[in-house]
């Protein structure tokens, strides 16, 4: 958009497309390692790409980040640019949960399922351990570049600062907290990481990262599984009529 102006339709699939080779390609090593070890490497990968990205200043603007012009919204539409921003925010959103929904009923998502559950009992059955982490490897970071891509027609502005370690730890809290392994985890906890804070901020400036905090402890004594874990125990105990 910057350099060609490409229209901003292009830049999504492009994004996503470019995010899955940069996920495969750090994946396929990253993959030999288990636990702690591949935790260690991602973060590392978070910590080190900032200051490398800012090395190139022709291609991201360093430091200075590139500003970008906003999609305009269409004169058929009768929107206002925020409004247009918000319903093209949520049609991206609403394709990428129904395209994770189709992936995890496939075979490739019982494959998934199994590794999540068991992997001595998987690769028992037949399930290439490798193949499969390395997929999920390159289809989180094809999510992520999706997103990144949305978060710029927005923001109208990119810079490598603007993806730090405490965005990623951050994420990774609202996921914890939503619930892992669920497709509703996701969305409840970026709701608990976008408003909270807000929220927590009208009680004293001080008072985001402390509620913020001792929410997220709460939560995971009170519903180990995360929030749509608890939702999903709480409509079992619903009393059925026979």
């Amino acid at each position: 958009m910057d350099r060609w102006a490409v229209p901003y339709p292009l830049t999504l699939p492009a994004a996503a497309a470019v995010a899955f080779v940069l996920g495969l390609a750090l994946g396929v090593p990253a993959m030999r390692l288990r636990g702690l070890y591949l935790a260690l490497v991602t973060l590392a990968i978070a910590i080190f790409l900032v200051p490398l990205l800012k090395r190139f200043e022709e291609l991201t603007g360093g430091s200075m980040g590139l500003t970008l012009a906003k999609p305009a919204p269409p004169a058929w539409s009768g929107l206002a640019e925020d409004q247009w921003l918000y319903f093209l925010t949520l049609a991206v959103a609403v394709a990428a949960f129904l395209l994770a929904a189709s992936l995890l009923r496939s075979r490739v998502g019982r494959a998934l399922h199994a590794l999540r559950d068991n992997e001595t009992a998987a690769e028992v059955m037949g399930v290439r351990l490798s193949f499969y982490k390395t997929l999920a490897f390159a289809w989180s970071a094809m999510f992520a570049g999706a997103a990144g891509c949305v978060y710029t027609w927005v923001i109208g502005f990119v810079s490598p600062d603007s993806f730090t370690v405490n965005l990623s730890i951050t994420l990774l809290a609202g996921l914890v907290v939503g619930g892992l392994g669920s497709l509703s985890g996701p969305v409840l906890g970026g709701l608990f990481v976008m408003f909270v804070p807000s929220i927590s901020q009208d009680v004293n400036d001080a008072a985001p990262g402390v509620i913020f905090g001792l929410l997220i402890i709460a939560v995971m004594y009170v519903a180990p599984t995360g929030l749509a874990g608890l939702a999903g125990r709480l409509i079992k105990k619903i009393p059925r009529k026979e």
